[in-house]
């Protein structure tokens, strides 16, 4: 299974020459029964990326909507499908984006609004509603509790790797969850946090939850600060991915 940064608010030193860097993120995941593409940023900035990083974006199975905030589904509009693929997300956010995007979704797409875990391709799981079991993470986003927030899980031969966006339902209740889902511990986690110096009792329950869980690998990106990022790679030698980059599990 290949794991391709298609969008994030760097570029890696080995695409600098070729790729754009956006505020948010976009990620493409190529397994060998199949392809996601999980969110589309706010531009077309995934689609050229994808072009210079040779993926080819017409050959993705399904693409998947994190949650409803713009600048996770805005770049929909810029899609370069073909074909209606299918389009995977929380029926909430069908309510919630506006007319222009909800436009595009239901002209060019065939909608799945799953209200269960749903298998996209064979291993690849689509969360759904994350259950908001640990309070000290749970916060409300300018006045909604955002049940549309979720996150892939996906299968390999002996753990399971966690793919989510901004983790507004909290990143350990979307890890507890993800195990429920698959079945399996825990082998890896890529994740934008929300978490910053400021939040300095949040932080260090994330990492008491995370040393517990031993997780091997930790990808924190975008929504993470400096002193944040500095604390996670001296606890578990954390590795910060951007545009361009390529995981391969």
């Amino acid at each position: 299974m290949k794991i391709t940064i298609l969008c994030e608010n760097n570029i890696s030193r080995g695409a600098r020459k070729w790729c754009l860097a956006e505020w948010w993120l976009s990620v493409h995941i190529q397994t060998d029964d199949g392809a996601v593409l999980f969110d589309t940023w706010w531009t077309d900035v995934y689609v050229h990326n994808a072009k210079q990083l040779w993926i080819d974006l017409n050959k993705v199975d399904a693409v998947v909507f994190s949650h409803r905030h713009r600048d996770h589904v805005s770049g929909i509009v810029h899609h370069p499908f073909t074909g209606k693929k299918p389009l995977i997300l929380h029926p909430d956010i069908l309510e919630n984006i506006p007319e222009d995007i909800s436009m595009v979704v239901k002209r060019d797409f065939t909608v799945h609004t799953s209200v269960w875990p749903y298998e996209i391709v064979p291993d690849v799981i689509f969360m759904w509603e994350i259950p908001r079991k640990a309070s000290f993470e749970w916060w409300p986003y300018k006045g909604t509790d955002l049940k549309d927030d979720t996150a892939l899980v996906i299968k390999t031969k002996k753990w399971a790797v966690v793919v989510t966006w901004c983790s507004h339902a909290w990143i350990t209740n979307i890890c507890e969850y993800a195990k429920k889902v698959s079945g399996q511990d825990l082998h890896m986690v890529l994740w934008w946090f929300h978490l910053f110096e400021k939040d300095a009792e949040a932080v260090e329950w994330a990492v008491e939850y995370f040393r517990n869980e031993n997780i091997e690998f930790l990808y924190p990106m975008h929504c993470v600060d400096f002193p944040t990022q500095a604390k996670l790679y001296n606890e578990f030698g954390i590795k910060k991915l951007n545009a361009g980059d390529e995981v391969i599990v």
